[in-house]
């Protein structure tokens, strides 16, 4: 049976309550290796985005403070937009892929696919086909 994220919450809580408490390190421990583990498995899933051809609605948003590591469905449409009108030219992405220096291309490279895949969340809107918002 897994836990929701408020029961995670109310025994943070209570742990905390009782510094000292044999049971509530082991709690308060347990719930800072899971939260690592979390880290990770976001990592994990970014390196094997890079790998993969174009992004889909299960890829994890590789920019956005707020929105890195969510999945793209997940990710806000107004955020979307407003990234997309800034990266609007997937001419001058290519040109970074193509001859930037390493960083750039490798940056360049996430830039087109979320480009593509936003283009093509637009299309699917324009045909009436609708956006599924989360």
């Amino acid at each position: 049976m897994a836990l929701t994220l408020s029961e995670i919450r109310s025994y943070k809580a209570l742990a905390q309550k009782y510094p000292g408490k044999r049971g509530s390190e082991i709690i308060l421990r347990l719930l800072d290796e899971l939260q690592e583990a979390g880290k990770e498995i976001v990592e994990l899933r970014l390196k094997t985005a890079d790998m993969a051809g174009e992004y889909d609605d299960y890829t994890p948003c590789p920019f956005g403070t707020e929105w890195k590591g969510q999945r793209l469905k997940d990710v806000d449409w107004e955020w979307l937009q407003w990234w997309f009108s800034k990266n609007m030219r997937r001419d001058a992405i290519i040109l970074d892929m193509d001859f930037g220096p390493w960083p750039q291309r490798k940056m360049a490279v996430k830039k087109l696919r979320l480009h593509d895949y936003i283009k093509r969340r637009m299309k699917s809107q324009s045909n009436g086909q609708g956006i599924q918002q989360a």
